[in-house]
């Protein structure tokens, strides 16, 4: 039935399905209507036409061999996993602390190039093995914002959430406060849901501000593409973005019964004295207003009934490991079927925290990254909002990005960033990225420049 879904109900079980009821005012089509997933493209014909000829960029072969430099020197160190590791000095929840996500180096400018030597930071030994990054890409450093702060631009931010999805604010007050800061050019990008698209593409036009609607998609292997510049009525699109939707709501349900499971036999007098309903977890998302049900939504229920002071907590506590894999849970769409559905909206497919891929070591997580760009990718998130203070934490992050932009500018594609902004007291609260103004301009370019609050029409609606 096109505009409606089949919700399971708070008291139901899994296999209990409701009337279909109405989700959104716009065109649905059926799960069954999505395309079959598309067979993966080479990532010169998936590469923007925005981006430079790869001939034509000066220090190419230097490029092309520092992606495979970067890759075989990169380090064996700890995988943060799923938990985001946002932040070189922050605490990162479920992240290993024996040693750090991504190798740390010493940095010293020689002859005109940089030399980076990687260390191994645990307590048994430092292993060094050096190479060096092309003077091409020095001014492209984020230290390199210290010695020429007027080449960098905070202008734009592309990977915003709001309350549609785990974010905190309401999608104008997203827009608002990015513009408050001095960014110019923005995307709305929710997990999974265009809900909030229309108010803060309104809020955007008011403040004469330039608006690309966005949605961050979930991708098998907790891969996250961030799709920019979608027309939001595309059916392939919507119909897609729906079953993700449904699938998080069947996660919610498989957490809700894990939990009251453990609390029924739980030694614990307030753990026995609790128990959760569905509802009570809708209740805290924008679920029936089209929105997606988050983990975080799930912790704010546990605050409410007084097991855990915040959400962070829940992590360490109650959401770990079985409760968050049950195998109920329908699987995630394939990154080819992500894809499709991005490029048939007219969009264009960013993947999004690259070193959170998941595998055994770097060298296999960054082998993962370079096959997930080659599948079709049209870019890369590589600047991000980071909290590094410490000196080896800074020199972390000039390392990573020059990895990124090694395969990014070899592969031609689009170098995007991301803030990853969900609100105020979060933990992710920067609606900032900086990136250089050369590398802001190529980006702004890619969506065809300035539009201030409008789209573009697409074979399928009318804009994005």
């Amino acid at each position: 039935m096109i505009g409606s879904a089949h919700l399971i109900g708070p008291t139901q079980g899994l296999g209990t399905i409701l009337t279909p009821v109405p989700l959104l005012s716009m065109s649905l089509i059926p799960a069954a209507a999505v395309p079959a997933p598309v067979v993966a493209v080479p990532v010169t014909a998936a590469a923007s036409s925005d981006a430079p000829a790869p001939a034509a960029r000066p220090g190419k072969a230097a490029l092309d061999a520092l992606a495979t430099e970067l890759t075989s020197a990169a380090s064996d160190s700890g995988n943060a996993g799923d938990a985001l590791g946002r932040s070189f000095d922050g605490a990162v929840p479920g992240a290993k602390s024996a040693a750090v996500s991504e190798p740390v180096h010493h940095i010293e400018a020689e002859s005109g190039s940089l030399s980076i030597v990687p260390r191994r930071h645990d307590a048994r030994k430092d292993e060094t093995v050096g190479f060096r990054i092309p003077p091409e890409l020095l001014d492209l450093l984020p230290s390199a914002r210290q010695r020429n702060p007027k080449a960098w631009t905070n202008r734009v931010s592309f990977h915003l959430h709001s309350v549609y999805s785990d974010g905190t604010l309401q999608p104008e007050d997203v827009v608002a406060a990015a513009v408050a800061k001095g960014v110019k050019v923005l995307s709305l990008t929710d997990h999974d849901t265009v809900a909030g698209i229309a108010r803060a593409r309104a809020k955007a036009k008011e403040l004469g501000v330039t608006f690309h609607a966005g949605v961050e998609m979930s991708a098998g292997g907790g891969v996250h593409v961030n799709a920019i510049g979608v027309d939001e009525t595309n059916p392939q699109l919507i119909a897609l973005l729906e079953r993700v939707r449904i699938q998080r709501l069947v996660r919610a349900q498989t957490i809700v019964e894990h939990l009251n499971a453990r609390f029924e036999n739980s030694s614990d007098p307030r753990e026995r004295a609790v128990r959760m309903t569905l509802e009570e977890v809708k209740a805290k998302s924008m679920h029936d207003e089209g929105g997606t049900i988050e983990i975080p939504h799930v912790a704010r229920v546990l605050i409410d009934k007084g097991l855990i002071k915040n959400v962070q907590e829940a992590y360490r506590t109650y959401l770990t490991g079985k409760v968050l894999t049950d195998p109920r849970v329908p699987e995630s769409p394939d990154v080819e079927e992500v894809l499709a559905a991005v490029h048939a909206a007219g969009g264009k497919a960013f993947l999004n925290h690259p070193y959170t891929v998941r595998g055994e070591n770097q060298a296999e997580r960054d082998a993962k990254v370079k096959t997930l760009l080659a599948k079709g990718m049209d870019g890369i998130e590589v600047y991000r909002h980071s909290r590094a203070r410490s000196e080896s934490g800074k020199r972390a992050l000039d390392s990573r990005v020059a990895k990124y932009l090694g395969w990014a500018l070899g592969l031609g594609l689009i170098i995007g960033n991301g803030a990853d902004y969900h609100g105020p007291g979060t933990g992710l609260s920067s609606l900032i990225v900086w990136m250089p103004k050369t590398l802001a301009s190529k980006l702004e370019k890619a969506f065809g420049g300035a539009r201030r609050g409008r789209g573009r029409r697409t074979a399928a609606g009318p804009r994005t």
